[in-house]
């Protein structure tokens, strides 16, 4: 008798990896569409909510053409994952702002900023919570694992598997420390969130986003890596996925200074969306000019059926 292999094979992968695209798209223009009705242009940069939309519906449409033909590549289902929490912090957000508007009627952006998710309804505190700690893997996901494993998923050497394993405990501690200090009965302002929160394990939400920010740095060291030692279509594809991720970590870093240099406003705010934009469109570029993982007839395909 033959014993039932482990591994899943590539049409379940593939699937699966449909089944993120497709949330990730509908959650994130679904969350969108909600705030912008409920809010405008503003409330949605200043939540954030335009921004990981903008991602959720990028790297989903990514995943979708992606996991077709990559799905047992780890740098994909990084994009996947981080296309996939994105959505739900903008979902999350939205749900939480309609669900409150019965106990809140005309409940506005900087109401809610001054509540805190124990005064709201449970099934809005609830939808809160993803707003809170789903921005920690939907960001640092695609800057670590998905740059450090690009493009083959797999390390460049062996050497730097405990760059990895920094992303992953910087990314679970920052995750788990926002979730339990911003739990669905917590007390605290939503605007908490906006700085650091001194309390309980508050703490190490700073020490997880400094970690993960050294760890993205490190990812994008073993892109150079990489490029050294590759040639012709790959070097320019590294180079398009390198110049990506390092401008959105730049600007994620020094995101204060550079406020202040360009000022608040529509450019300021379309600065930053444009980062967000760059960062998928560096993969873009990669797939359609220099046929990432050779997926041109994927794409072909997938645009006829849409």
């Amino acid at each position: 008798m033959k014993t039932p292999s482990l591994e899943v094979s590539h049409a379940v992968r593939r699937r699966i990896g449909r089944g993120f695209a497709i949330t990730s798209v509908t959650f994130s223009l679904l969350g969108l569409v909600i705030l912008a009705a409920l809010w405008g242009w503003d409330p949605l940069v200043r939540t954030d909510a335009i921004y990981f939309g903008a991602l959720g519906v990028g790297f989903g449409t990514l995943t979708w053409i992606l996991v077709t033909a990559r799905s047992d590549n780890g740098a994909v289902w990084a994009v996947a994952w981080s296309a996939l929490f994105s959505s739900l912090f903008t979902a999350g957000l939205a749900m939480a702002v309609l669900l409150s508007r019965g106990t809140f009627p005309g409940l506005t952006l900087d109401e809610l900023r001054e509540l805190s998710p124990a005064m709201l309804p449970l099934p809005a505190a609830i939808a809160l919570h993803f707003r809170f700690w789903a921005v920690v893997p939907a960001l640092w996901l695609a800057l670590t694992f998905g740059l450090l494993l690009f493009p083959d998923g797999r390390l460049p050497t062996r050497r730097w598997r405990w760059v990895g394993w920094l992303s992953i405990i910087a990314i679970a501690v920052s995750t788990l420390a926002t979730a339990v200090v911003q739990h669905p009965r917590s007390s605290l302002a939503v605007k908490a969130a906006e700085g650091s929160i001194d309390s309980g394990v508050g703490p190490l939400i700073d020490i997880g986003f400094f970690l993960s920010s050294i760890a993205a740095l490190l990812s994008i060291a073993s892109l150079a890596v990489r490029y050294r030692r590759s040639t012709g279509v790959v070097r320019d594809q590294i180079r398009w996925i390198g110049f990506g991720g390092a401008a959105f970590i730049i600007v994620i870093t020094a995101s204060a200074s550079l406020e202040n240099a360009v000022g608040a406003g529509i450019w300021a705010d379309l600065l930053g969306l444009s980062m967000f934009f760059l960062l998928v469109v560096s993969w873009g570029v990669a797939i359609t000019k220099y046929r990432l993982y050779e997926i041109d007839v994927v794409v072909s395909k997938s645009v006829t059926y849409v």
